[in-house]
């Protein structure tokens, strides 16, 4: 119970603290040529489309971890659990994508790749903004 209690008030406090910290915030400065801003639009539509693979991606590797789940709970019925092991391919090895999720560390790195647009291709700027607490 003491212990219970020391972790809950050590997590308190870390949380009291990082609310003491500098915020960090970036402002993007759109090129000054119309050209650039028409760049800058088409980045947009790539981060758009990227992002829409990423959650199909999540949703596909969804989709086959719950159907490879049901496959080893149907082989392994009336099985036992070491008759299971050696005759039923266990969830999470037939799959080729691993267990990614959205926005981690799966092929897509949406934000990344827009901001390498904006500025390298566009002619964009961004600015990292650090704000100290009041």
């Amino acid at each position: 119970m003491n212990r219970h209690l020391n972790l809950s008030g050590v997590a308190l406090a870390l949380a009291l603290i990082s609310g003491c910290g500098p915020s960090v915030r970036y402002q993007y400065v759109m090129p000054p040529s119309e050209a650039g801003r028409t760049c800058v639009a088409q980045c947009r539509t790539q981060q758009s489309q990227c992002e829409s693979l990423a959650r199909l991606e999540w949703q596909n590797e969804n989709r086959l971890r719950e159907a490879e789940r049901r496959s080893y709970h149907y082989c392994s019925q009336g099985k036992s659990k070491k008759q299971a092991r050696k005759e039923c391919l266990a969830p999470g090895y037939s799959s080729s994508f691993g267990y990614n999720s959205f926005g981690g560390s799966g092929n897509f790195n949406c934000s990344s790749d827009y901001d390498r647009c904006f500025t390298d291709i566009c002619g964009g700027t961004i600015r990292r903004i650090v704000e100290q607490p009041q």
